[in-house]
């Protein structure tokens, strides 16, 4: 819908809404003066008339509103975090000796309905869940492309909760808790698993409205792709950012999600998390220490979303992400993804070779990602989608020197051989 018609339905004027945009609190769709709302457009103008109604401060309720963005509502960290900001407002409240009683009462039911969505058991959260039946032909050994043979199976109709997978090779993975782990030894001294979701928690909020910005980019991208039922969609990287997280509970569940991560606690917590969701896709969770080097069959993904994950690969590799990533893509797969660079002479750059020494020379570089991509790939889409110059004081970013420019640019690319014409939305 068109802002008019939002402004109706909210009863927010045009000109409000507009400044709730400008300050990141809404994150429509679109540019200049034409955005395009959908219902989650809608649920934040809610969000937020119930916020001023209760004396929030935008600030504050910019904050829930980012606290929301990278939650499901199901953790407790940030259930806590949320918890935290409304009780320091029922202070003021009573400090200030407010008038309406009844608005603390509203502050309490929600504090309760945020504490019932993290605690109770949503639906057939307490199912099990285990590798898709469906998702063992994608399997193969890694070294050989042999198929595995698979025994000690802990099994039902539909998925594989335990096995031991082992290859003619020699070369052995397993099962566990519907997890494949695969060569999981720890090999990166600088990085840590970030089960707190720090991340996520610590980014200011005017960051996270840029985020989700190239979210909502990206999720325009994907259904304007209208990728086939049964399709093979993949992201890595976790413990950077996970695009498809917050989009579990909307997006086709008759496709197959792989998702990896070279830390077998990240994938242990995501998949924790979304087990206790009310409905999910079939996900095949893969815990490998190598970031490009997976149990998987060659040439098998039809959609990989790269978000941060080629900064995050050029962080202890010389190579291209994309470049590693080819061998598992159909030749008709889509890339769809979130680059972040700064200006060359940055400050930014010299602070993260000095935290990260093995980071490759010109990673967070646009020309990095210009010229990984242009030997395999071709640009259908690309849009820059905002720069930041402050990722606060937690991990976000943590080499980020403030006032240094950090850009977003969202891509939709082809494998070259699909020859799409250029396009950039400006």
């Amino acid at each position: 819908m068109r802002i008019g018609e939002a402004s109706k339905r909210s009863g927010v004027p045009v000109s409000t809404i507009r400044y709730y945009i400008r300050r990141g609190l809404i994150v429509p769709d679109g540019e200049g003066t034409q955005y395009l709302f959908d219902e989650q457009d809608c649920h934040t103008l809610e969000r937020i008339v119930q916020f001023k109604k209760w004396g929030l401060s935008l600030e504050t309720a910019h904050r829930l509103l980012s606290l929301e963005r990278v939650s499901s509502g199901v953790e407790q960290d940030t259930v806590e975090d949320c918890v935290a900001l409304l009780r320091t407002h029922q202070k003021q409240l009573e400090d200030q000796r407010v008038r309406y009683q009844h608005y603390k009462e509203e502050i309490n039911e929600f504090i309760d309905e945020l504490n019932r969505q993290a605690a109770a058991p949503h639906g057939s959260a307490l199912a099990p869940t285990g590798v898709p039946l469906r998702a063992l032909s994608l399997l193969c050994c890694p070294r050989c492309g042999g198929a595995f043979q698979i025994s000690k199976a802990d099994m039902d109709m539909t998925a594989i909760f335990s096995a031991d997978l082992h290859c003619s090779c020699g070369y052995r993975a397993e099962i566990r808790n519907g997890i494949i782990y695969a060569e999981c030894e720890e090999k990166y001294p600088f990085d840590e698993p970030d089960i707190d979701r720090e991340l996520y928690r610590s980014a200011p909020s005017e960051l996270v409205s840029l985020i989700q910005k190239s979210y909502n980019w990206m999720g325009t991208r994907i259904k304007e792709l209208s990728l086939p039922s049964g399709s093979v969609v993949m992201e890595t990287h976790l413990n950077s950012f996970f695009a498809l997280y917050k989009k579990l509970t909307q997006i086709d569940p008759s496709n197959i999600y792989v998702v990896q991560d070279k830390f077998p606690a990240i994938i242990e917590l995501y998949k924790g998390y979304i087990d206790r969701l009310p409905a999910k896709p079939e996900i095949l969770y893969i815990a490998a220490a190598d970031n490009t080097t997976f149990p998987l069959r060659k040439g098998c993904v039809d959609l990989l979303i790269d978000y941060c994950s080629t900064n995050e690969y050029g962080i202890y590799a010389d190579d291209f992400y994309l470049d590693r990533m080819r061998q598992y893509l159909k030749p008709s797969a889509s890339v769809i993804g979130t680059y972040f660079y700064f200006d060359p002479d940055s400050r930014s750059l010299q602070k993260l070779r000095e935290m990260y020494p093995l980071n490759g020379e010109k990673n967070y570089t646009r020309d990095y990602f210009k010229s990984g991509i242009r030997s395999h790939y071709h640009i259908a889409k690309q849009a820059e989608i905002g720069v930041s110059t402050d990722s606060g004081d937690g991990m976000t970013f943590d080499f980020n020197c403030t006032g240094d420019a950090l850009y977003m640019r969202s891509f939709l690319l082809h494998p070259a051989e699909r020859h799409r014409p250029e396009r950039e939305e400006e």
